[in-house]
């Protein structure tokens, strides 16, 4: 097989790799050489990606913890002043 020859080696839409153990078989060292290449050229773009999906997940967890701290956080268990002048009254009363 020549250089200019098309590797069997097909990346599909998801990431796929069409490529059956018979047809390696087939490839000579320059061909295998160019394979790996491609392999380690699509690991590479696939790492870079997963770091990029982290990325934005941590962002959305942080995003998420402030949002339920907003929420859920001191200011919505602080006592409202009207609620503490019955509190008082209920104490004057049992003294």
């Amino acid at each position: 097989m020549s250089q200019s020859t098309v590797l069997p080696l097909v990346f599909t839409s998801n990431g796929a790799v069409n490529l059956d153990a018979k047809s390696l078989d087939q490839l000579d060292e320059t061909q295998l050489r160019m394979l790996a290449q491609n392999l380690l050229q699509k690991v590479a773009q696939d790492s870079i990606q997963i770091q990029q999906h982290q990325a934005q997940i941590n962002a959305l967890n942080h995003e998420i913890r402030l949002l339920r701290h907003l929420r859920y956080g001191p200011k919505s268990e602080a006592i409202n002043p009207a609620q503490l002048s019955l509190f008082e009254e209920a104490i004057e009363e049992d003294i």
